[in-house]
C-alpha cells in the first residue's frame, strides 16, 4: 500500500468521502484526490489532516502507520465491548482527547459539524465572520456603483440642450445657394432650423472659389429665434463668378426647446 492508498484507506475508515475531507482542511475535492494519488499534502494541512484521520504527521509522511499505534488499536469485536464504558466517560469528562504530539484533537464528527454550521473549518479558507464582512463590502461597492451610474444617467437625461458649432449639423442646415444657375456673382447664405431653437446665432466662415481672384473668404453672421422649418439668410455679392463654394461652422449658440 503505498501513501496516496494509505491515505484513502484512512479516510474511509472513518466513514468521510472526498469532499467531506476537502471542506473539513478548506481545501478543493481535487487536492484531497492529489494526496490520495501520492503527493504529499502541503504543511499546512498536515496536521489537521493527522487529528481527522487519526495518525501523527510522521505516519502519513512515511506512508504507513506506527508499530506502536498498531499494537494500541483495539481489535473490532473487543472495541465494541467498551462502547458504553467510553460513552459514560464522555458525559463526565470536560477533557478533549489528545493526540500523540500533544495537539488536542476535536471528535472528527463534531468538527465537520462545526463547519456545517458556519464554523471555524471552510471550503475557501476564510472564516465566517471573515466571508460575512467580504459579502457585506461587496454589497457596498455595488451600491456605490449603482448610485454613481444612476446620477449619471439622470444628470445625462436633465442635461440642457443647448446648440453647438459641433451639434448644429444636427439641428440646422447651412446652405450656400447661388442668385442664378450660371456665371453667379451673388450669394445667399441661409440657414433652416431642423428643430424650434431659441436665442439662435451663428457665425460661418464661407470659402468662394472664384474666377482670377483665387480663394475668396466672407464671414457671415445670423442671429433671431427660429421655428422649426424657418430660415435666416445673408446674401453676399462677390463681383466676379465663382466656381465651387464651401463653409465652416465659426460658432453658434441657442436653446434646444
Amino acid at each position: 500500500m503505498n501513501k496516496g492508498e494509505f491515505l484513502a484507506y484512512k479516510r474511509e475508515g472513518k466513514g468521510l468521502s472526498v469532499s467531506d475531507l476537502a471542506e473539513m482542511l478548506g481545501v478543493s475535492d481535487f487536492e484531497v484526490e492529489r494526496w490520495e494519488h501520492g503527493e504529499l499534502p502541503d504543511s499546512e494541512h498536515l496536521l489537521r489532516l493527522a487529528q481527522i484521520l487519526g495518525l501523527t504527521v510522521e505516519e502519513i509522511l512515511r506512508g504507513k502507520e506506527s508499530e506502536t499505534s498498531e499494537a494500541k488499536r483495539i481489535p473490532q469485536e473487543q472495541e465494541s465491548s467498551y462502547d458504553g464504558q467510553r460513552q459514560g466517560a464522555s458525559e463526565t469528562s470536560d477533557e478533549e482527547p489528545s493526540s500523540d504530539n500533544g495537539e488536542t484533537v476535536r471528535n472528527d464528527a463534531d468538527s465537520f459539524a462545526n463547519f456545517k454550521q458556519g464554523g471555524k473549518y471552510s471550503h475557501n479558507g476564510y472564516y465566517a465572520a471573515e466571508r460575512k464582512f467580504g459579502y457585506f463590502v461587496f454589497a457596498v461597492f455595488l451600491i456605490v456603483v449603482v448610485i454613481m451610474a444612476s446620477l449619471d444617467f439622470v444628470g445625462w437625461v436633465t442635461r440642457p440642450r443647448e446648440l453647438t458649432a459641433d451639434n448644429c449639423k444636427d439641428y440646422v442646415e447651412v446652405e450656400i445657394v447661388p442668385e442664378r444657375n450660371y456665371n453667379a456673382d451673388v450669394y445667399f447664405v441661409r440657414v433652416t432650423a431642423k428643430e424650434d431653437i431659441s436665442d439662435f446665432s451663428i457665425v460661418i466662415k464661407v470659402e468662394f472659389f472664384t474666377i482670377g481672384a483665387g480663394k475668396r473668404y466672407e464671414t457671415v453672421a445670423l442671429q433671431g429665434g427660429l421655428k422649426k422649418g424657418e430660415s435666416l439668410e445673408q446674401t453676399v455679392s462677390l463681383g466676379t463668378y465663382a466656381l465651387e463654394t464651401g463653409y465652416e461652422v465659426v460658432s453658434a449658440h441657442g436653446g434646444l426647446d
